[in-house]
């Protein structure tokens, strides 16, 4: 898998190495106590997944994801601001399935080109539209189930 290295068993540092790489590889939100205002500088996304080595493959092969971290439960990928991190199911709680009530809405710059490759090897939720609200975009499923809006602004 591109740029991730290999699997690591988790270990009792399994959460000392998660926490590290959120910090290399993220500005995360801090409380200023002066004002007691919390400034968010990134968003990330946690999504639950039976198998995370296919995981990681989509994200990497298909959508162009770098890999940042993976664990044996856990694994982080990127591409541009988008930060996903993908996890077992609980332990404590039945695996459902997905349990997203929308879409994980990507912007990205080529749109098309990404239509063209993914609309015969992804599962399409709707195939590629100009909509009225400005953006280009389609949607699929992952590996998982969880639909992916991926989505460009049309010029004009």
């Amino acid at each position: 898998m591109s740029g991730c290295g290999r699997s690591r068993a988790p270990s009792d540092s399994t959460f000392a190495a998660i926490s590290r790489n959120l910090e290399e590889h993220s500005a995360l939100g801090r409380i200023d106590f002066e004002t007691r205002r919390m400034t968010i500088r990134t968003i990330s996304i946690s999504l639950a997944t039976e198998d995370i080595s296919r995981s990681v493959k989509f994200y990497v092969e298909e959508l162009g994801f770098v890999c940042l971290l993976k664990l044996e439960e856990f694994a982080r990928v990127r591409s541009g601001a988008a930060d996903i991190m993908l996890v077992s199911p609980n332990a404590h709680r039945e695996w459902r399935g997905p349990q997203l009530t929308g879409a994980i809405y990507l912007g990205v710059d080529n749109v098309d080109e990404l239509w063209e490759r993914l609309k015969d090897r992804a599962r399409i939720v709707y195939p590629i539209a100009t909509m009225d609200y400005g953006v280009r975009e389609f949607g699929l499923l992952d590996d998982s189930g969880y639909q992916l809006s991926l989505a460009q602004p049309v010029a004009g």
